[in-house]
């Protein structure tokens, strides 16, 4: 088992293998149960600041507007160079290797 950890996302990936992944639990009550409880306002706030965190990573614009491709991939890459210095032929190891050379092509 590979212990894994998301830079940014809604939650972790803790551990995984090749059958499971084992993420973060995220506490709290569920949604739908605040919406029957009359707190639509609440959820609807909930919703909306998960939102504003997962698209508040700063990125720099390129003037042009476009990025490229291997910039996409940037975390990807990361990932899986950490994983080869670890010794772990982990699945982003094996996805970052595919990407490299679709992006050669």
């Amino acid at each position: 088992m590979v212990v894994g950890r998301s830079v940014c996302g809604a939650v972790r990936l803790l551990r995984y293998d090749q059958g499971a992944h084992l993420l973060e639990y995220a506490a709290g009550d569920e949604l739908v149960t605040l919406v029957e409880r009359g707190g639509d306002q609440n959820a609807t706030r909930v919703i909306a600041q998960v939102i504003k965190q997962l698209h508040s990573v700063p990125r720099e614009v390129p003037r042009n507007g476009f990025f490229a491709l291997d910039r996409w991939f940037e975390e990807l890459f990361n990932k899986a160079e950490a994983d080869r210095q670890a010794g772990s032929e982990s699945i982003f190891v094996r996805v970052a290797a595919v990407a490299e050379r679709l992006l050669a092509n």
